[in-house]
């Protein structure tokens, strides 16, 4: 699954990008766990972030609640790639097309 993102990625859509396998993203994005803010810990987004992102910072996003940006995103493994809102369907159709060629009985 690719993950085309066009903003702000909040809570339980976390996992949607944790679970693909590759997440392109526009340099606008965030990213965000605010559900410690309301007292409840994200056990199912952690166990996704663990996959894609360091133990530490994983830990350190959660506990805080607060926003990442599309290339704090990037650097901690949870994006792929960062690219302007004009290419992002560019760049996700590159992959597609990419990966559809390597399908099984494919020469």
């Amino acid at each position: 699954m690719i993950c085309e993102i066009q903003g702000p990625v909040l809570a339980g859509a976390l996992l949607m990008v944790t679970n693909s396998t590759h997440a392109i993203a526009v340099e606008e994005a965030t990213f965000s766990a605010p559900e410690i803010k309301r007292g409840i810990w994200p056990f199912m987004v952690m166990a996704g972030l663990f996959r894609v992102m360091p133990k530490r910072q994983g830990l350190d996003f959660i506990m805080r609640g607060n926003k990442i940006s599309s290339h704090d995103a990037e650097r901690f493994g949870l994006v792929n790639k960062v690219v302007h809102k004009e290419k992002l369907s560019e760049e996700v159709n590159k992959i597609a097309a990419e990966l559809s060629k390597l399908a099984p009985g494919e020469k």
